[in-house]
């Protein structure tokens, strides 16, 4: 509705308009927390799978490679327990890399709806001055 600026409005279309502009402004920002959200949801995922593929990793990497390793290692003169200590080093590190790289993406700042909380506190600002 455009209001023409020399007609005098009564506190009542006054009041009418301040809530229609709140409202509006209130659904605008949970529109924005909501698709802020779905985006930080989408990162959650990606970063819980990378840990599940770290884990995965380990896992498969237990299995194929200490016996094809240890067995080697055997076959070039290291002792059982050496080769398989060895081997388990290697393992580990490498399950150790994919599951940090995983959960540095899960810190909880990561996962923080920060336009919105921004817009808030923008918008909680702009408010105090208009009644203040």
């Amino acid at each position: 509705m455009a209001v023409d600026p020399t007609e005098p409005r009564g506190i009542a279309q006054i009041l009418s308009d301040l809530l229609r502009n709140l409202s509006r402004l209130l659904e605008q920002e949970f529109d924005l927390l909501k698709r802020e959200a779905q985006e930080k949801s989408s990162q959650f995922v990606r970063a819980g799978l990378a840990v599940l593929a770290g884990f995965l990793l380990a896992l498969a990497a237990l299995l194929c490679l200490i016996a094809a390793l240890i067995a080697v290692l055997v076959e070039a003169g290291l002792s059982m327990p050496w080769a398989a200590l060895l081997v388990a080093a290697g393992v580990g590190s490498l399950s150790a890399v994919c599951i940090y790289w995983g959960l540095t993406r899960l810190r909880r700042e990561n996962f923080l709806p920060r336009r919105t909380i921004r817009e808030f506190r923008r918008d909680k600002s702009a408010i105090k001055e208009n009644f203040s």
